[in-house]
């Protein structure tokens, strides 16, 4: 399985970290980016070393998903589930995923390991002798020079901060976050869904309720919820607001709360049903709910009959962590909550990509926006108050829209902003929110200018896809530099890509466009384009790869595609062939060692980049950006099991 780029970034830093520090590495990755695969190939790399790994969860439904993904990294037969729920105990494989319910108190039936990996680590407390740390100080005994870390995408805990060490300022298990990706950023690599928010017309203020055990106290909670016309108000809100969505997930206060709303959002849109689900709903009830939200169209009955789909879930206290659903389109937050992560993870559950999902709207009725700040740079209260929140958005006294917070009048109705708003209420209000659930912060591009030594173009095949190859061009800049590329589309069926590449050609080019990518890498190999020599590239917020425009090239040449031989024309005969003699077998093998890198790197049967023994090449991954392989490729592993078979574990 090939990794995303920033899935690969997360698994080098952590042997990184692993390498060069004694203490525990956290990994932070938002909701939908991917967890799972991280921790696959973690496991992977550490028994490719001949070592064992751990991982550990709560739920069960995670414990699936880690299962399924490291079979696509590993052998099945390598990876055991030790969990009560899934019925299996199995503990001499060289991964286990576990339970942390079912194995706190068995570390030493699961036998030593070399890594551990917590996924969602924010559950570890920060002191104490919870499941996590009373399993961790038996483990030790056993495996004492076992390495941890934390994959999570709140790095955070209610009442008490953060959960590494170095930003909480004081002991935790995990000391450092040695990898975070923006949520905006992959939002805007089209990895996770667009979020937006809208301004609701009603919704209760909790700000004056009491806190109990670190958050608000659900028995005041579900008293102003249980208000005349309060949930009914919201439950219309909700569906007049959704009429164009697909999935709705509505978390809810309780099980009360959540079963009035189910009952007043169906009598309002009587063509869909709604279901509830909280921790009393039956384990095989609860599968068929899951099953049933993530099918678009309703289930048929045993005369064919087809049903109402189900497009409402009405849920208390489940949903948050280890449920997969990308077609949810609309999340309702008709709670407030304190929680920082329990505000990120419900807002996460519609983070995920779907096919015809353009984003998904955050209607908030507990003000929790307000309270927490947006999600991709919201921070733990204990970090900094509600006061430096407001830094995020500016609210209207005049329409109660929120607006960005450098502008100096409102972006929906015009009205100009005081110029000092220090009013300590400024923010509170008794609508719902509408705050942006994105900060949206603008960030310059960073533009860089280059001499261009010489430049190639090829087919590029992505791996394991359908699609049609692309065109790449490669830039190269210097000996000791990374070339830059750029892919263009071809034979792609969207007309924007294909307009794309014919701009770029007829500004290049006398001949018009080929329609297929080997006619465009034969005749630009031919002399079909003009040479460049000077680029100028511009990397904008969030984007992976930046646009490279032509400052200065050479004239553009004059070009005959009927001209260039095929290869048929260029190959030797067969009769040529047959008499390949012995003396032009030296020759040949006379180069081949002649060449010095083969003595110190191997080249990348996927891409064909060279690789060193450096530190750019530590994990067996092919170090070119472009390359899909990313360790998989014969060349990579081969590479890999040179360095490090019959050693220790290198970190």
């Amino acid at each position: 399985m090939g990794l995303r780029w920033y899935q690969e970034q997360a698994v080098a830093a952590v042997f990184d970290y692993l390498r060069e520090n004694d203490g525990a590495p956290c990994v932070v990755l938002p909701t939908g980016s991917g967890k799972t695969h991280v921790i696959a190939e973690l496991c992977r790399q550490t028994v490719a070393w001949g070592g064992r790994a751990l991982v550990l969860a709560h739920v069960k439904e995670l414990l699936e998903q880690s299962r399924e993904k490291l079979s696509l990294y590993l052998s099945p037969e390598m990876v055991g589930v030790y969990s009560a729920g899934l019925n299996e105990r199995t503990t001499d494989t060289p991964v286990v995923v576990a339970g942390i319910q079912s194995v706190y108190k068995r570390a030493t039936e699961l036998g030593s390991f070399h890594l551990i990996v917590v996924d969602e680590a924010h559950l570890i407390p920060p002191e104490g002798y919870g499941r996590y740390r009373k399993f961790f100080d038996e483990e030790k005994t056993i495996s004492p020079r076992a390495r941890l870390v934390g994959l999570t995408a709140t790095p955070y805990r209610l009442g008490s901060g953060w959960i590494v060490a170095d930003r909480a300022k004081e002991e935790r298990l995990l000391d450092s976050i040695c990898y975070e990706v923006p949520i905006v950023e992959l939002i805007k690599a089209n990895v996770l869904s667009n979020v937006v928010s809208k301004d609701a017309r009603s919704a209760p203020n909790f700000e004056h309720v009491k806190t109990t055990r670190g958050d608000f106290d659900e028995g005041e909670v579900e008293k102003i919820l249980d208000g005349k016309n309060v949930l009914w108000s919201i439950c219309k809100e909700i569906v007049e607001q959704t009429k164009d969505r697909r999935k709705v997930v509505v978390f809810c206060n309780r099980r009360e709360s959540a079963k009035k709303c189910s009952a007043f959002i169906a009598s309002q849109d009587p063509d869909h049903e709604t279901a509830v689900v909280d921790g009393e709903t039956g384990a095989g009830e609860r599968a068929e709910i899951v099953r049933r939200f993530k099918n678009e169209t309703g289930d048929s009955d045993l005369f064919g009959n087809v049903g109402k789909p189900l497009k409402y879930v009405c849920n208390v206290g489940v949903f948050t962590t280890g449920f997969d659903a990308p077609n949810v389109d609309c999340v309702a937050l008709v709670r407030p909550t304190q929680s920082l992560t329990l505000y990120q993870q419900m807002v996460g559950r519609g983070l995920r990509v779907a096919e015809d999902k353009r984003d998904c709207l955050v209607l908030d009725f507990g003000g929790n926006i307000e309270r927490h700040g947006p999600i991709d740079v919201a921070i733990p209260a204990s970090a900094v108050g509600r006061e430096a929140r407001k830094k995020y958005f500016r609210k209207c006294g005049n329409c109660g829209a929120y607006s960005k917070p450098w502008k100096d009048f409102c972006e929906n109705c015009g009205e100009p902003f005081p110029k000092n708003q220090n009013d300590p209420n400024a923010n509170l209000s008794e609508r719902s929110s509408g705050s942006p659930i994105l900060s949206n912060e603008d960030e310059p591009p960073k533009v860089e200018e280059f001499s261009v030594d010489c430049v190639s173009y090829s087919a590029h095949y992505k791996k394991d896809s359908d699609k049609p190859p692309t065109f790449q061009v490669e830039y190269k800049r210097g000996e000791f530099r990374r070339p830059l590329f750029e892919w263009l589309c071809v034979e792609h069926e969207s007309r924007w890509a294909r307009r794309r590449f014919e701009n770029w050609w007829k500004s290049k080019s006398k001949v018009e466009p080929p329609t297929t990518v080997d006619d465009a890498v034969s005749w630009a190999n031919a002399g079909a384009l003009a040479t460049p020599k000077v680029v100028r590239t511009v990397l904008r917020s969030g984007s992976r790869f930046p646009e490279i425009e032509w400052l200065e090239a050479s004239e553009i040449p004059d070009f005959d595609p009927t001209q260039i031989k095929s290869d048929f024309d260029e190959f030797v005969g067969f009769d040529e062939f047959a008499s390949f003699d012995g003396t032009q077998n030296e020759r040949f093998e006379e180069s081949a060692d002649a060449d010095p890198r083969q003595e110190t790197v191997r080249r990348c049967q996927n891409c064909g980049e060279w690789n060193d023994y450096g530190l750019e090449d530590y994990s067996g991954f092919c170090w070119a950006y472009n390359c899909e392989q990313n360790g998989t490729s014969p060349a990579c592993s081969e590479h890999f099991k040179e360095r490090f078979i019959d050693a220790e574990l290198p970190f």
